[in-house]
C-alpha cells in the first residue's frame, strides 16, 4: 500500500513539474551539472560516482549520463544524483529513481533504524524532479534540498537572447 501511495505521488509530481512550459539548456554534462550543484552543499566528505552507482542490469533499457555526490561520512545519506537522459524520455528515468530510492529505503530502514535514526527522513523523503532531459534527485535535509533545487533550477535555465 504505501508503495502505491508513494508512486502515485511520484508520478504526480512529475507530471506537474513537466508542464511548467519552462525550457531547459541541454549542454551541461550530468557530471558539470552535478558538479556545480555540490559546490554549493556542504556534503561532508564527499565522493563522486558515475553509472556504477547504479548497475546496468538495474536500469533496464535506460542508458543516460548519470552523476552521483555522496557523503562519505557513513553517519550521514546525504545524496545528490544527476541522470542527463539521451533518447530516453525523462519520465521514465524519473519513474526508475522514485523506484529505486524507494527500493533502497525498504530494504534498509532496519539497518537505518538501528544506526542513523536521525538520517532516515533524508532517504524517506528523497524528491526526484525533472528539469527537460535532465533529471535529478535529492536525499537531502529540507534546507539542503532547497538549496539543491534552486542550484539546478539556476544552472540550467535557458539564457534568453536579447532582442
Amino acid at each position: 500500500m504505501k508503495k502505491r501511495i508513494f508512486a502515485v505521488f511520484s508520478i504526480l509530481f512529475l507530471i506537474l513539474t513537466s508542464c511548467e512550459g519552462q525550457t531547459y539548456r541541454n549542454d551541461l554534462s550530468a557530471e558539470e551539472v552535478c558538479k556545480i550543484c555540490a559546490e554549493t552543499l556542504e556534503i561532508e566528505d564527499a565522493g563522486m560516482e558515475g553509472k556504477e552507482a547504479f548497475p546496468e542490469k538495474n536500469r533496464p533499457g535506460i542508458n543516460p549520463e548519470v552523476a552521483v555526490c555522496f557523503s562519505g561520512n557513513g553517519n550521514s545519506l546525504d545524496e545528490i544524483g544527476v541522470w542527463k537522459a539521451t533518447g530516453e524520455k525523462p519520465r521514465q528515468v524519473a519513474i526508475f529513481l522514485a523506484d529505486s530510492l524507494f527500493q533502497r529505503y525498504e530494504e534498509n530502514k532496519g539497518f537505518y533504524q538501528s544506526y542513523i535514526p536521525e538520517e532516515m527522513p533524508k532517504l524517506q523523503e528523497a524528491e526526484v524532479r525533472v528539469y527537460g532531459n535532465y533529471v535529478v534527485y535529492a536525499v537531502l535535509s529540507p534546507q539542503q534540498k532547497k538549496a539543491f533545487f534552486q542550484m539546478v533550477e539556476k544552472t540550467l535555465a535557458k539564457e534568453e537572447k536579447p532582442a
